[in-house]
């Protein structure tokens, strides 16, 4: 599913002009990035319920930011802060009462923002005379002689494009003058009042083409062995071999549309197993036996999303029948002798389509 997520950066961040107070960097600033799914694509208004999350982004770092005042003057002077803004004057930027934002000229589609806060920092959301920007602005304590941490290396801000309203359709957000909607930044101050971006990450525009992808249902059906005939016990071989398949039937969506499947696997008999064998269950009599699956290209199927488990099917599914092939084999085990019975194995799949 894709979807669109808009973010600006403009922060205006007053001191008072006491020049005493003094915060400087320690180390050199970090780069900024944002990162996370495609501000310029499409999405499927009906596959999302009202409130839930349709884009996510990330706002990082590729290492610290230190900076260390010395308290002097009882005042703000010298400082940094970090900031996240939206910038909506020529789109009619609005609140909402959770404190999410939304465009009057899209709003199927609101933003909500988090910034990383560090202990000894002020956090405060500011809204511009008509509502044409909203910042999020850090800023050290007043009189305060301390090292702060305004980032630490990776994520420290995530913006959630969410869906506001039933309504769908396509969300369309620039500015006219084609200036940056979407700021992330570290801002210094003088102590005389005006300040200057130090590291930067911005981003233009917002463009979510709404399309209706067709609608799937998936059936699996168990795959069952009567007798396994036993014709080597040589470690790592396959004793016997069977195929499966998913029936994918999709139905409706747009002319010319359709969805990608991406396809996990777990051990229905043990969670914590990371391999290619799945485990039998506790009530398996068989011995010196596992199971293994492998994909439509011949790969074997992990059972862990996090060591890499996770594959995108090769088919695009359209209205109508489709086919996800498996081939499950038998394998005889290196670390235990052969012993006939009954075994029972499950795989347990998450297929997800967009």
């Amino acid at each position: 599913m894709n979807i669109i997520t808009l973010l600006s950066v403009v922060a205006i961040i007053g001191y008072s002009p006491v020049a005493s107070a003094f915060c400087d960097y320690k180390q050199p600033l970090p780069q900024l990035n944002i990162e996370g799914e495609q501000f310029l694509g499409s999405w499927d208004s009906r596959r999302y319920a009202v409130g839930e999350v349709v884009r996510k982004f990330f706002v990082t770092a590729d290492g610290a930011a230190i900076i260390t005042c010395n308290g002097v003057g009882g005042q703000r002077g010298e400082g940094w802060s970090t900031n996240i803004q939206f910038y909506g004057t020529n789109l009619g930027l609005q609140q909402d009462a959770d404190g999410g934002i939304y465009f009057s000229s899209a709003p199927q589609v609101g933003f909500r923002f988090s910034l990383y806060t560090p202990e000894g920092i002020d956090g405060s959301i500011n809204v511009s005379a008509g509502a044409a920007s909203i910042s999020y602005q850090l800023v050290p304590e007043q009189n305060v002689a301390a090292d702060y941490i305004l980032l630490s290396p990776g994520v420290f801000g995530v913006i959630e494009a969410y869906k506001r309203t039933e309504a769908g359709g396509d969300v369309d957000l620039s500015l006219a003058n084609g200036a940056d909607m979407i700021q992330f930044f570290i801002r210094s101050f003088d102590g005389q009042g005006s300040g200057s971006i130090v590291r930067r990450a911005t981003q233009k525009r917002v463009l979510l083409t709404d399309v209706r992808k067709p609608s799937c249902e998936i059936a699996v059906s168990d795959l069952r062995w009567d007798n396994v005939r036993i014709k080597t016990s040589a470690s790592g071989d396959v004793l016997d071999s069977k195929q499966v398949e998913f029936v994918v039937n999709c139905d409706g969506g747009d002319p010319g549309q359709d969805n990608i499947a991406i396809i996990s696997a777990r051990d229905g008999y043990n969670s914590g197993n990371s391999s290619s064998r799945l485990f039998a269950s506790a009530n398996s009599t068989a011995r010196g036996v596992e199971v293994e699956l492998l994909r439509r290209d011949g790969a074997p199927v992990r059972f862990d999303d996090y060591a890499g488990g996770a594959w995108q099917d090769s088919i695009k599914y359209t209205a109508g029948n489709h086919s996800i092939p498996f081939t499950v084999n038998i394998v005889k085990k290196s670390d235990e002798m052969l012993e006939e019975g009954r075994f029972e194995f499950q795989a347990v799949f998450d297929v997800n389509y967009y």
